[in-house]
Order: C-alpha cells, then sequence, then structure tokens
C-alpha cells in the first residue's frame, strides 16, 4: 500500500542542531567531510529502512493471503521531465519471480502494487478490468475476479493487509528502540543549573541542582527524564489548557518535591511555545565546539597559547581549591564552578584544568595546568538606565513574607538613589553575608523599607539576551525588578556624552554597527539579523539590551534614537568597559551534561523501547489533536528537508541516538498513515469497514472520486510543508 504522506509531515518540538564540517587546518577539515558523509550515509539508509519495514509489511500480509505483489518499491518511480530532460523513475530495479523490486527516484515514501490495486483514479477502471476472468464456454455467466488479486480477498484478509504495514512499523520501532537502550542511549538529564527569574520555575520555588522527575501528565516518576521531554510537556500543556496549573515533581538533596507551575509564552514572539524558565546543568568543562562567549577576547589567544584556555578543558579547581563532584553526573558542573568564580568577581583567579595531550585521540593522556581567568568588566554605552517597579515575587521567599508587591516602585538602596539600574544586582553581590534595605514606593506615595540578609553562598540566576525578560533578581530577596528604557545617568569622558545624550532621554531603537573586521570577529556568535534595528520594548527591553551587550567586543559602534521634547533623535555610540564593576560571568561557554540510559537486560530494554514508541504515538496524536483547533504555529510543521535535517543531527551523535530517531519517525508514520484520508492505509481501511457493515464493496465512482480528493490534500499538504521546510530551513543554514 502507498505511503505518501510518510514523509510530508512530522512534530519538530526540539531544539535544532545543525551539521556542520570542521574546519581549519586540511586534516581537521578532511576528517570532518568523511564524518558528515558517513552522518548523510546513516540517515538515507536509516529513513529508507523506515520505509522499507512499513512496505515489507504489507507484502509478507499480501504473500500470506495468497494475493500477486507486482512491484516493491522504495521511493516512487514516477518518470520527470524538465523541459528536454527525463530523469528516470527508478535508480535500480531487478525482477525477482512474479514481483518488481526497486528502488524509487522521488524519496517521499514507497508502496507496493498488488494485482487489483490501484491508487490512482485515473486507472482504477483499467486495473478493475484486467481482474476480471470472464468464463469463455458461457458468456451469460457474470465475470469472477482473479483469485489473486487484493479485491478477491475476504474483507478481514485485506484488513489485514493494510494495517500490516503500521503495524510492522510499530513492532520495528520497538526493536530499534529496545537496542538502542541496550546499547546505552546518551541524553540531557534533567538536573537543573538554574532558573529565569521572575518566570514560572522560579516563582514556584523550584531551585538549582534540582532533578526533575515528573511533570504535566506523566503518570509516574522518571528517573531518566530528558530535557527534550520536559520542552515537549510544557509546550503541550500550554496549548491545551495555558491558564491551568500542572505538576512538577522534583528530587531535592534527596526528598521528593512537587511544585505547581504555569507556562508562559512571553519568551516566544509567536506565543505558541511555552515555557517555565528552567535551565538544564552543565559541565565545569569548555564546550568542545565554542568555548568562549566572548569575541575575540581570550577565545583567539587560546588558539595557539598553552597558558590560556582551549576547547574542552576539565576546571577541576578555582584559586587551589577542588571543585565538588556531582554525584549523579561523576564529575564537577558549572553550578559548583560559577560559586567559586563569583565569590571572587572582581579579581582574577586561577583555574586547574585537566587537558587532554591529544584532543583528536580517545583516551588520551591528560595533565594538568594552572591558568590564569581575569575578572571581567561590565560593558555598556556608557548610559546609566533608569530603575523600574518590582516585576514578579516568589511564592516562597524573603520578599513575599515581607509583604512586598508587584508594581512596587523601586527607590533607593541602602539610603541612596539608584543612578543605574543595571548595577544594583552587582552592588547586592557585593553585599553579601550582610544586611541590606531597599526602599520601595508605592501606589499613593507610601515608603516602605525591606530588609533582608544576602546569603553568603552566592549564586546568580542568568538570563542572558533572552526577549522579554521578567527582570532582574537581586540576590536572596525572592524578587525582580525591571528596567525601564530612560537614560537615569551619563558616563564622564564616555561617547554617549559626547553624542549629547542626557539624562530623560528614551531610547526608541538600537542597532548594531560593527566595522567589516569586528563583524568577522563575532560571526560565531552572531548572525546577519543580528545587526538589524531594534525598537526597545517589552521584548527587546533594556535588560535584554545589557545582556546582549556582555558579549559585543569593545569598541562596536551602535546606532541609537531616542525621545526628546517628543522629538526622535540620533546618536552613534560605543561599547566600552567598566572597570568599577565586573560582569558575573567570564566569558565561558560549558559543555552541556551528558548521561547513558543503558539496559541491563533484554527484557529491559523490550520493556523501554515498548514504552518509548507509544510515548511519540502518544505524542504525535496530541499534535493532531491541537493542529486541527488551531493551536499549533505552521512552524511546528516539518517535512522531508527538516527530517533529513534532525535525523543527520541524530547520527553525528552516534547510531543509538539515530536509532531513537527512527523510532519517533516509525511512531508518527504509524499514526498518519492511518489517518481517515483516501489514498493512505487509514482510507482503505474507512472503505473496508464500510464494505464489511454494508455487505458490498462501496461504489467503485466514489471511491475514485474520494480518492482524487485525498490525493490533492496530500499534494497540498506536501506543497505546504516543503515550503515551511524552506522558511525554517534556511535561516538555520545561515548560521
Amino acid at each position: 500500500m502507498d505511503t505518501k504522506a510518510m514523509l510530508i509531515g512530522s512534530l519538530i518540538t526540539f531544539p535544532w542542531d545543525g551539521l556542520l564540517a570542521a574546519q581549519g587546518d586540511p586534516v581537521s577539515f578532511l576528517q570532518g567531510l568523511l564524518s558528515n558523509l558517513w552522518s548523510i550515509a546513516q540517515v538515507l539508509l536509516g529513513l529508507g529502512f523506515v520505509i522499507f519495514v512499513h512496505e515489507l509489511g504489507h507484502f509478507l500480509a499480501a504473500k500470506f493471503f495468497g494475493v500477486k505483489c507486482e512491484k516493491f518499491y522504495v521511493g516512487f518511480d514516477v518518470p520527470i521531465r524538465l523541459g528536454p530532460i527525463r530523469i528516470p523513475g527508478s535508480l535500480a530495479k531487478f525482477q525477482w519471480g512474479e514481483t518488481e523490486y526497486g528502488i524509487g527516484a522521488i524519496p517521499l515514501g514507497g508502496y507496493v502494487k498488488m494485482l487489483g490495486q490501484e491508487d490512482d483514479p485515473r486507472k482504477a477502471e483499467q486495473e478493475a478490468e484486467r481482474i476480471r476472468l470472464d468464463d469463455d464456454q458461457n458468456p451469460m455467466t457474470p465475470p469472477v475476479l482473479d483469485p489473486r488479486s487484493f479485491p478477491a480477498k475476504p474483507v478481514y484478509a485485506r484488513m489485514v493487509i493494510i494495517s500490516a504495514g503500521v503495524l510492522m512499523n510499530l513492532l520495528f520501532g520497538v526493536l530499534m528502540a529496545a537496542y538502542a537502550f541496550r546499547s546505552g542511549v546518551p541524553y540531557q538529564p534533567l538536573i537543573l543549573a538554574g532558573t529565569t527569574p521572575g518566570d514560572p520555575a522560579w516563582k514556584a520555588g523550584i531551585q538549582p541542582g534540582d532533578q526533575v522527575l515528573q511533570i504535566g501528565s506523566m503518570k509516574e516518576p522518571e528517573e531518566h527524564l530528558q530535557f527534550m521531554d520536559l520542552a515537549e510537556q510544557v509546550m503541550i500543556s500550554g496549548l491545551k489548557q495555558p491558564d491551568t496549573p500542572y505538576p512538577v515533581v522534583v528530587r531535592r538533596d534527596g526528598k521528593i518535591e512537587t511544585f505547581q507551575v504555569v507556562g508562559t509564552q512571553r519568551h516566544d514572539p509567536d506565543r505558541f511555545r511555552s515555557m517555565i524558565g528552567v535551565r538544564p546543568v552543565s559541565l565545569s568543562q569548555l564546550d568542545r565546539k565554542i568555548p568562549f562567549l566572548d569575541p575575540p577576547g581570550i577565545a583567539k589567544a587560546a588558539e595557539s597559547n598553552e597558558s590560556t584556555l582551549q576547547a574542552g578543558d576539565r576546571i577541576i579547581a578555582v584559586d587551589g581549591q577542588p571543585l565538588p563532584s556531582d554525584e549523579r553526573l561523576g564529575q564537577p558542573t558549572e553550578t559548583e564552578l560559577m560559586r567559586s568564580i563569583l565569590a571572587k568577581i572582581h579579581q582574577p583567579v586561577t583555574l586547574t584544568v585537566r587537558r587532554a595531550e591529544n584532543p583528536r585521540k580517545a583516551n588520551s593522556p591528560t595533565k594538568e595546568l594552572s591558568i590564569q581567568l581575569p575578572a571581567r568588566p561590565v560593558r555598556s554605552l556608557g548610559i546609566g538606565f533608569q530603575v523600574g517597579s518590582v516585576s514578579a515575587v516568589a511564592d516562597r521567599g524573603l520578599a513575599r513574607d515581607a509583604g512586598v508587591r508587584e508594581g512596587d516602585r523601586l527607590v533607593a538602596f541602602q539610603g541612596k538613589p539608584i543612578e543605574d539600574a543595571t548595577r544594583l544586582p552587582l552592588m547586592v553581590l557585593d553585599a553579601k553575608g550582610t544586611e541590606v534595605v531597599l526602599t520601595l514606593e508605592r501606589e499613593g506615595g507610601e515608603k516602605v523599607d525591606f530588609r533582608w540578609k544576602v546569603p553568603e553562598m552566592v549564586h546568580v540566576q542568568e538570563i542572558g539576551p533572552q526577549l522579554n525578560p521578567v527582570g532582574y533578581e537581586l540576590l536572596g530577596s525572592g524578587m525582580t525588578f525591571d528596567i525601564q528604557p530612560v537614560v537615569a545617568s551619563i558616563a564622564s569622558d564616555s561617547s554617549a556624552m559626547k553624542a549629547g545624550l542626557l539624562p530623560g532621554d528614551q531610547l526608541q531603537q538600537i542597532q548594531l554597527q560593527p566595522s567589516a573586521k569586528q563583524r568577522e570577529a563575532m560571526k560565531e556568535w552572531f548572525t546577519e539579523e543580528s545587526f538589524q534595528p531594534r525598537t526597545l520594548d517589552a521584548m527587546y527591553s533594556p535588560i535584554w539590551l545589557h545582556e546582549l551587550l556582555q558579549i559585543v567586543p569593545v569598541g562596536t559602534p551602535v546606532k541609537v534614537h531616542y525621545l526628546r521634547d517628543q522629538t526622535v533623535r540620533e546618536a552613534m555610540v560605543e561599547v566600552t568597559e567598566d572597570s568599577r564593576w565586573h560582569w558575573t560571568s567570564r566569558g565561558l561557554n560549558l559543555e552541556p551534561a551528558s548521561k547513558m540510559h543503558t539496559s541491563q537486560s533484554w527484557s529491559e530494554s523490550l520493556r523501554l523501547g515498548a514504552k518509548e514508541t507509544w510515548k511519540r504515538m502518544l505524542g504525535v496524536v496530541d499534535f493532531l489533536k491541537l493542529l486541527t483547533t488551531g493551536k499549533v504555529s505552521r512552524k511546528a510543521v516539518g517535512g522531508p528537508g527538516m527530517i533529513f535535517y534532525q535525523a543527520s543531527s541524530a547520527a553525528s551523535e552516534g547510531i543509538s541516538k539515530l536509532l531513537m530517531f527512527l523510532t519517533m519517525l516509525s511512531a508518527n508514520l504509524a499514526v498518519l498513515n492511518f489517518l481517515p484520508i483516501p489514498a493512505l492505509d487509514g482510507g482503505h481501511m474507512v472503505f473496508l469497514l464500510a464494505e464489511w457493515i454494508r455487505g458490498k464493496p462501496v461504489d467503485e465512482q466514489w471511491q475514485a472520486r474520494l480518492t482524487i480528493a485525498g490525493v490533492l490534500c496530500l499534494l497540498a499538504l506536501m506543497a505546504f510543508v516543503i515550503l515551511n521546510d524552506a522558511s525554517n530551513l534556511i535561516p538555520l543554514l545561515g548560521r
């Protein structure tokens, strides 16, 4: 039976990782090229195998019931003409017995052509005539059907043949996942490095170090829950019932705690993807691809100088103090590393790193080095921003206990007016271990003092250049505040002062305008879109701007449009460093934590494989329900291009990840092919059910009309997802 919809619909709900060739010396480039070619070969074999398995189910069932199979193809063998150019329909074919086996030139599915079965309405009448056997000796006898034709078989036999492809896909989905679990499936564990201040997880009281075990509609806790699972559950819960709280179960210091959260879509410009604001933990090891977030800085020096940090370095101690190992991961994490670095935010620190002598060789001997990491001055435009009001209060925090309310306006810190809102979190950080006072003003002019002791154990919840941030957190307070796009102060001798900016000016728009040399240095961290004008609003707020500036090279020109006396004016300023203040991050980009889920027996593997396949099937069903209600963005629908892109990414991470992706694709195919659309397996099943109930086949003309409608719908869907693939993939591949 046809699988025309096989590669034209897929749910995309997780981050997309590109398949990038290694750059640098010729040996590295060649190794990267060969690695990519092997990954592509694996993808082609994997996708072809999924199609083959589906068609094999139909083929074996048909053979079992004695149906003649005339063709068995992976891909469609439709000849293509492009003017004078004729592309053959098949890449390879051979005849074995009564069946022609082949690989079609159009890799969008596959089919088994059975005697008497024809999905092309134009040929249906001819095919029906072909299987009628006339009695030459008695012309008045009604013709009978060829006993080896598909229509001649009982309804139950045809139902088995129709459903065999889907059942075979589910069976092999279970087997592929089982083999992957037996071999070991790498995954990103749901151990949290932090929560985004003001977002649902932060408000609920979820903390760094918590391990999420269960979320949303999950029936039971899972020890090996992946970060991708959380993202999918949050998104689906947000689409189904956006305002309904759902449980998040975590393990904290050996104890189980349950929190109620409601996802937010505030960080997604399309208002489609829900989030709760959590960040998975990374290791105390520099990322192997992009180790730094400080172009060009230490990243360039590290390429040739052994006394500087390099990609893959594992940090094991800070100023001689070994970093404690997280027992769940067996090595130190970024949480302990950043606590140690933040304790000396204004000073250089000496890192003890363990480095492989030959990074390209597995199990290479290592050596230990001591490398000094300088403090990192805060970058700005020479502009101090006006402080706003309390934007969020945690459900379990000191601010809530003290009666602080959202909307309270910040007036003073330690009795002094706040001249630059971006410096306030750093001022609180400098006061660790002591009591501080924040003066707030309520509606009506009432002023209240909020006092709390800043904790000694420092952990700053990072925001990054996030869209529509809720606000900055004041360490240990349980509250966040926002920032107004209004100039509160101007640094002396800054480019902002020379450009004529004054306190009270309201920033309207900014645009990074680096030189060609600066843009070349920034290409690993910034896309072309980053250099477009940005209007400062709720989505691109002053907090977003301030965080962005921390990874923009010093000296980069920035065009600023601002409002003064109801007139929009323009100024050119530059990114500068303020040596009086130092940033919490020092430009290190750390390797995400990874664990291996390996089953202990084949029986456990099969159980996990069945569970994985069932979960993926339910995911597709949920997606289709949301799609029919208009709650899903078109960006969530992928076709052949996106499937190949994702499969390539999975293959680059190893055979187990590719098998898990193919399990998801098999479950996807099983559900989609059983939709009640004529020309799909589900449409054929509907016709058979009608025949079984009525006691006679559905009128052939009606079947033909409905099949034409089904084919047109599939062609329209195919065109849609291919165009959607192009709009999704072009920005990704351009990075």
